[in-house]
């Protein structure tokens, strides 16, 4: 008897991946206790129906605390998405949820029955949500929005937005819901591709000074029209997270200046924690060389910056000058510089 029980505890205990549907399913009885799952179903064409059968197994797990849900690229719609988020308000212990849906085509109905479901779940501690290319637009954003603003407990946020359309109107809704998350230890925000201008930037800027208890930073804004109105919005805003260490700000590609680039150094040399600091403005509007001088003045406060990773292709600055003020930075012992 006892024999017998090991072997068929070690089995459940391996078994916590899956990659076919049919797989999921067939075990779905066995599932009922375990405290972690990977579902990887990328790109097999996953329909509304097949994301219904996923969702009814996934309500049965009432112990989960930690749940990888990968589906990219599939065919999952308004129906199978909302399914999908009713499941996971039943995981009322779910405490860590990676949920990968980008390339699906939710629509907006789906992504206000998923991000309503969701909201439930406010013992979250850590999240990361994939919607890259999914076609959301600025009013869709408030049903993330008001999502995000029910998880005053987490302490990890990703959030992939890439290639989608939410504007300003998008980023002031982000921002409206990252105000609530006064927790946040870590914050990753990938919106390439957006359509956002300096209104938007402002209103994701302010939503940080809440932020005051992160130490890592990621901010992903390429491929935008970001210039130099509220020039000094970003940099005002990192000068309130004193406990930030590592920051990357990629920038590629907007329509930003001397004078915003000055700023934001000037936020950065009040970063006292500051260690690791990654930077791409390339393909900007620098061709003035004060502002990146300006900016790696102020960097030279930043006592304990050990590793720097700066592009600045296209921009027009003394290199000269550039590596005599990189070399005053006076923890810095790695650092990379594209140009």
């Amino acid at each position: 008897m006892s024999t017998k029980n090991i072997k068929k505890n070690k089995v459940t205990k391996l078994k916590n991946n899956f990659d076919k549907l049919e797989d999921l399913i067939n075990s779905s009885s066995s599932l009922q206790n375990h405290t972690s799952l990977l579902i990887s179903l990328r790109y097999l064409k996953i329909s509304d129906l097949d994301a219904s059968q996923l969702a009814s197994v996934l309500a049965n797990c009432l112990n989960l605390s930690t749940l990888k849900l990968e589906l990219p690229g599939n065919q999952i719609g308004q129906n199978g998405v909302s399914d999908l988020g009713l499941s996971l308000t039943k995981c009322t212990n779910l405490q860590n949820l990676v949920v990968k849906l980008n390339q699906n085509p939710i629509g907006s109905k789906g992504i206000e029955g998923f991000m309503s479901a969701l909201a439930q779940c406010s013992n979250l501690s850590t999240l990361e949500l994939y919607l890259a290319e999914n076609q959301i637009n600025g009013q869709d954003s408030q049903f993330l929005g008001s999502c995000l603003a029910n998880f005053q407990n987490l302490q990890s946020l990703k959030l992939n937005l890439n290639a989608n359309q939410i504007g300003n109107e998008g980023a002031l809704n982000l921002g409206l819901g990252l105000t609530k998350c006064i927790q946040l230890l870590n914050l990753d925000l990938k919106l390439k591709y957006n359509k956002i201008d300096d209104q938007g930037l402002i209103d994701l800027s302010n939503s940080l000074t809440n932020c005051s208890k992160l130490t890592k930073l990621t901010i992903e804004l390429n491929q935008n029209y970001i210039g130099n109105k509220g020039q000094s919005c970003l940099g005002s805003a990192l000068a309130h997270c004193k406990n930030l260490t590592n920051i990357k700000l990629n920038f590629f590609l907007n329509q930003i200046g001397g004078d915003w680039l000055s700023e934001l150094g000037s936020g950065l040399a009040k970063c006292v924690n500051l260690s690791n600091l990654q930077i791409n403005v390339s393909r900007n509007s620098l061709e003035n060389n004060e502002g990146i001088s300006s900016f790696m003045t102020s960097l030279m406060g930043c006592s304990n910056l050990s590793t720097l990773h700066i592009e600045l292709a296209f921009c027009s600055f003394d290199e000269l000058q550039f590596h005599k003020k990189l070399y005053k930075i006076k923890k810095l012992v790695q650092y990379q510089m594209w140009c």
